[in-house]
């Protein structure tokens, strides 16, 4: 949470992956709980993303797609299963985000740290790497974060 709250002050996003549906959502919900104490200006947005979509906060994919881009841009944090498909949904997001930023000094580029919840879980497969595994790796290619931090 520390984390979160510091990068939110920097404008750098947060990407949080997690492992299975019940532990990001678990998560979720401990990160909302700390982060209600945090004086309004330092809180981030906070935002539980699954591969269906965002859970409670749109009806539509386009009011979804904008939610997350915004949520990114603001130096707000994302949290997202540990599948395939949502990483790469994320991925889309960032990109979509990147195109939003109005600041020539950030175009082309977004701000942002990944933390790997439960991270022992999300790589096991070195010779024959899962959808997932391979998803992770592009999106951390891809995006250039200025952190990375793994918890296990």
């Amino acid at each position: 949470v520390v984390s979160v709250i510091a990068a939110h002050h920097c404008q750098i996003a947060t990407i949080v992956f997690s492992t299975t549906k019940r532990g990001t959502e678990d998560l979720t919900v401990k990160m909302k709980r700390h982060l209600e104490n945090v004086t309004k200006e330092y809180r981030p947005d906070l935002m539980y993303v699954s591969k269906s979509g965002a859970a409670g906060r749109a009806t539509r994919a386009t009011e979804y797609d904008l939610l997350v881009s915004e949520t990114l841009m603001n130096g707000g944090c994302i949290l997202v299963n540990d599948t395939g498909t949502a990483v790469k949904k994320v991925q889309n997001r960032v990109y979509q985000a990147i195109g939003m930023q109005a600041s020539s000094a950030l175009r082309g580029r977004l701000p942002l740290q990944i933390i790997m919840d439960e991270a022992d879980a999300f790589y096991r497969n070195f010779d024959d790497p899962t959808q997932l595994e391979q998803a992770l790796t592009e999106f951390v290619k891809e995006s250039k974060p200025l952190l990375q931090q793994s918890v296990s």
